[in-house]
């Protein structure tokens, strides 16, 4: 996977007139200065698309220069299509799936010479969840990823309170290959897994639900109203789409236990900021992070009696609340090479903050890589806390070794 020194100049000038003046290359200029074979993550992928992967290790191939894999002649991938099989031109369904790099966006399947874009999964992978043991305070942990000639590929690591129903963090990495990212892949619907089969999950996201239940907690229409507003609940991703590069492993993140009750505005305002600034900060220090995301607390609103009550979107049978709404959102993201990091906290609350509510002090002016309106109620108030001050409140953050501050 070589390139020559004016190849990688040209190509980053090429990225920057497409950035600033909305330049697209050809098909001739993308793949004419490769000796091998060129797959762009945004053009070149067919639909579905399987995962790409060395032949033998099993290991996710990522682009290298944009939004393109670059490969030798010669150079093989695999294309595992999980939960189903690989087909040529869309006819016959295959068993084996390695191809060869022949040149530009050809490869070679046994006698055939086709694009790359030829190469499709006869049905969108798979991907499963998996408990894999323990995790802090003795809660389930769970994997999810795909298998692969029995082999699982892990993606995001969750644990879970199969109790509560909560969901204390996730645990994903985001590279520098982030920059090559998939854009635009449709979403799909949230797998209502075997861990929420007492409740609908679907039933308790809908805004009509949500008005009813917060009614009942809070005994008065205005008041649900005044807290409401034009805004909902919704599914918040804890480990997002948005930081894997390729369409098949963003939809492995779409599972319950993979988000936490989240008001939109707030997911859409200073969370959706700071996972931003995240993969931007992967990309420009070309630096692997590991992020741990999770929730905090119960969000709480007074009731028409003053009396402050716990947000919950569920009850059962006996009228007994349950899946509470979080009062905190936190992201500890570490550089283990480095040993630096730093975690950062969002209110869900977004009319007010309460100080008793605020984990440690602030010492976000010292992230130079930070780029968010903290101070925003509306958006969801935030800080950044110094990594042993949020460890010892928080309780349950897996332990690892951090000796300074992820400036």
């Amino acid at each position: 996977m070589w390139q020559s020194e004016s190849v990688v100049w040209l190509g980053v000038g090429l990225a920057l007139l497409s950035v600033v003046f909305g330049y697209r290359q050809s098909s001739s200029d993308s793949y004419g200065r490769h000796e091998g074979c060129t797959i762009s993550t945004n053009r070149d992928l067919p639909n579905p698309s399987g995962l790409l992967l060395s032949p033998y290790t099993l290991k996710i191939l990522y682009p290298e220069m944009g939004d393109k894999l670059l490969l030798d002649p010669g150079e093989e991938v695999r294309i595992a299509c999980p939960g189903g099989h690989l087909q040529v031109k869309g006819q016959k369904s295959y068993e084996k799936n390695i191809v060869k790099c022949k040149a530009g966006n050809e490869f070679q399947y046994e006698d055939q010479v086709s694009p790359f874009y030829n190469f499709a999964c006869s049905d969108p992978p798979t991907s499963i969840l998996k408990r894999t043991g323990l995790c802090s305070l003795n809660k389930t942990q769970l994997m999810a990823g795909f298998t692969v000639l029995n082999q699982f590929i892990p993606l995001v690591e969750i644990c879970f309170d199969e109790m509560r129903l909560r969901t204390l963090y996730t645990k994903n990495d985001v590279t520098p290959d982030i920059q090559g990212r998939q854009i635009n892949f449709p979403r799909k619907f949230f797998e209502e897994d075997q861990f929420f089969k007492n409740v609908s999950m679907s039933r308790v996201y809908s805004k009509g639900a949500q008005i009813r239940i917060l009614t009942d907690i809070l005994q008065s229409k205005d008041l649900v109203n005044k807290y409401v507003g034009d805004d909902t609940i919704a599914r918040g991703h804890l480990t997002p789409k948005g930081d894997f590069v390729y369409g098949v492993e963003q939809m492995a993140t779409f599972y319950y236990v993979n988000t936490a009750p989240q008001w939109h505005k707030f997911n859409a305002g200073n969370w959706n900021d700071v996972e931003i600034s995240v993969r931007k900060l992967a990309i420009k220090r070309k630096i692997t992070l590991t992020v741990y995301t999770g929730s905090f607390g119960v969000l709480y609103f007074p009731d028409k009696n003053n009396i402050n009550r716990g947000i919950f979107l569920a009850r059962d049978k006996k009228n007994n609340y349950f899946f509470p709404v979080p009062n905190l959102f936190w992201k500890v993201v570490y550089d283990p090479k480095s040993q630096s990091a730093v975690a950062l906290v969002g209110h869900n609350n977004l009319h007010w903050v309460n100080q008793t509510d605020i984990l440690c002090p602030d010492i976000s002016p010292e992230i130079s890589w930070l780029s968010w309106n903290r101070t925003n109620v509306e958006k969801g108030f935030s800080y950044a806390c110094e990594l042993s001050t949020f460890r010892n409140k928080i309780g349950y953050l897996p332990k690892f070794t951090a000796t300074k501050l992820l400036k």
